[in-house]
């Protein structure tokens, strides 16, 4: 029964689908064929009825009988998405086809949270598809009814006990009797709020060497700002519980709030030393996207989470003033520039697989939702102050790269979303390894670090001997600016400026250069980003890109 009500100014025609339809009857105008036409002269209420053979049913009947049979992982070399793929000289890639679901049709797959067990397990957490496995190279499905699973950790040798980061919880998973599917699950931590906001993703967890587990609450967006406090910024905000907050629940199980003032924080890892880093996504409050050690008490610069301080704080608390908080923001370590390189930089995982990898030992690697690329990021402490650089490392992948994981024989997995908004690689997800072939060297940028007076540039590869140094000055180029943090989505570029190159020098076997750069100082250089861009037409024996790029955030000098 379709009834419609409305004043008509002229016949409307509709077109009815009438598969498996009987007794199709239309009161207030006619039936032809499929097409149904309302008469303005019988309205305002029309009536289409017709009767369905076995009754309304939500979707089409299944077998009764489900199948969780292992699935043999499917693997196939990738094609382009909607961007052309682009990888240092020596890299190769490859799709991982998703597994059928229990019922073998294909499903909306995200693989956001990957771990690896010592015998070799994956484990692969998604946002709508559950929690799978790979044994023996064959998927296998270990829990389903997870609810936007977007992290996990393994606690045994084979994956059988795992901790997830479901929106609502933290949640223990555990195969007690070795049928291998899940079927314990021990809540761990819901000591936050959650409002049912598509927003409220929780990322995580990440663990310490403790085996303390930390886990981060992005704030809601859009809604009434009678519901949601949004700190006079125009999108994101806090109904109270934690959110915009980075939380931490130690191996005994107690809850306690540990960082504040995130914004959107898509990513949380924990590095080979031991210190907790987050990625955050530009916006109000955030001048542009960023990774930054996460520090405990420390606030990070968006006021909608502080709602939830202790003192009975509300929107209208003089206390939740952004003058009040600017000086105390915990600076980024490094700036990824709005669409340059990122927009919404997922999970860290740095490589120390050796050399299985290529040239970038312990670098950090990112990637990036939007833009469907993966960055590496070196980063450094100089007198106390964190700071780094990052230089791009593959663009074109099939969707969102939320996920980066290293795997035993040295490649790297990264599970990618397209999470609703879709990403620049076209894809809704994806799965994709990359493959290192153990022998080509690519001429890159390792990374870049400050003197007193510019920036030393580490090289892969060495530098062709005929290359003069005034030859290599000519083919530099470099930029400065720096972003401001204010209730404005982002910013731009302020104080944007070319910088001058005045002399380079060749340091050791050709593999590194010190530049020189003018009127550098701390008064005029510190807190902004400087972008170095190197025409590389015959300055390498090894193959690389035609242009090499390196941002370097620079907070202090020596």
């Amino acid at each position: 029964e379709i009834a419609i009500s409305g004043k008509l100014a002229s016949p409307q025609k509709f077109q009815l689908d009438d598969k498996h339809l009987s007794g199709v009857k239309v009161t207030g105008g006619s039936l032809s064929g499929k097409i149904i036409t309302l008469n303005p002269a019988k309205g305002p209420n029309y009536l289409v009825t017709a009767q369905l053979p076995t009754g309304l049913i939500a979707r089409p009947s299944l077998a009764k009988a489900e199948n969780w049979a292992p699935q043999p992982v499917e693997k196939r070399p990738s094609q382009p998405g909607n961007k052309p793929l682009e990888l240092p000289a020596g890299y190769s890639i490859e799709t991982w086809v998703a597994p059928k679901d229990l019922y073998g049709r294909n499903q909306l797959f995200e693989p956001i949270g990957i771990a690896v067990a010592k015998d070799g397990t994956i484990v692969v957490t998604t946002r709508t598809a559950g929690v799978w496995r790979i044994r023996d190279d064959k998927w296998s499905l270990f829990a389903e009814g997870t609810y936007e699973a977007l992290g996990v950790q393994i606690e045994d040798d084979k994956g059988d006990r795992i901790v997830i980061m479901q929106k609502p919880e933290l949640t223990r998973l555990a195969d007690t009797n070795g049928d291998g599917r899940a079927d314990q699950f021990q809540t761990l931590c819901d000591d936050y709020g959650f409002h049912g906001n598509y927003h409220e993703y929780a990322h995580g967890p990440a663990r310490d060497h403790e085996g303390n587990f930390y886990f981060a609450l992005n704030l809601s967006h859009g809604g009434d700002e009678k519901t949601s406090w949004r700190a006079g910024g125009p999108f994101m905000g806090s109904m109270g519980g934690y959110r915009g907050w980075a939380c931490k629940v130690t191996a005994d199980g107690k809850f306690e709030p540990y960082a504040n003032g995130l914004r959107s924080p898509a990513g949380i890892g924990v590095d080979p030393e031991g210190r907790l880093w987050y990625a955050e996504n530009q916006g109000e409050y955030v001048g542009s996207s960023k990774v930054v050690p996460l520090e405990k008490g420390k606030f990070y610069g968006h006021l909608s989470g502080l709602v939830t301080l202790p003192g009975k704080m509300n929107p209208d608390s003089p206390e939740l003033k952004f003058d009040k908080w600017k000086d105390k923001i915990r600076k980024g370590a490094v700036w990824l520039p709005h669409g340059r390189l990122a927009n919404s930089p997922g999970h860290p995982a740095w490589e120390m697989t050796g050399e299985k990898f290529g040239p970038f030992q312990k670098q950090m690697f990112i990637g990036d939702q939007t833009l469907s690329t993966m960055l590496r990021v070196q980063t450094e402490q100089l007198n106390g102050i964190d700071q780094g650089c990052v230089m791009p490392f593959a663009r074109g992948l099939h969707a969102g790269a939320m996920r980066p994981c290293f795997l035993p024989d040295g490649s790297l997995l990264i599970g990618q979303t397209g999470r609703g908004w879709g990403a620049r690689g076209g894809k809704q997800d994806s799965l994709q390894r990359v493959v290192y072939d153990g022998k080509t060297n690519p001429a890159d940028i390792h990374h870049m670090t400050p003197t007193k007076d510019g920036f030393v540039i580490r090289f892969t590869a060495p530098i062709n001997k005929n290359i003069k140094a005034e030859d290599f000055v000519k083919a530099l180029s470099m930029e400065s600016w720096y972003y401001a943090n204010t209730g404005k989505y982002g910013s731009p570029s302020h104080d944007k400026r070319k910088e001058e190159i005045t002399s380079a020098k060749f340091q050791g076997s050709n593999q590194s250069v010190a530049i020189t750069v003018k009127d550098f100082s701390k008064k005029r250089s510190i807190d902004r980003l400087h972008y170095l861009r190197i025409n590389t037409d015959g300055m390498f024996k090894d193959a690389a890109w035609k242009t090499l790029e390196v941002y370097y955030t620079l907070r202090e000098l020596p």
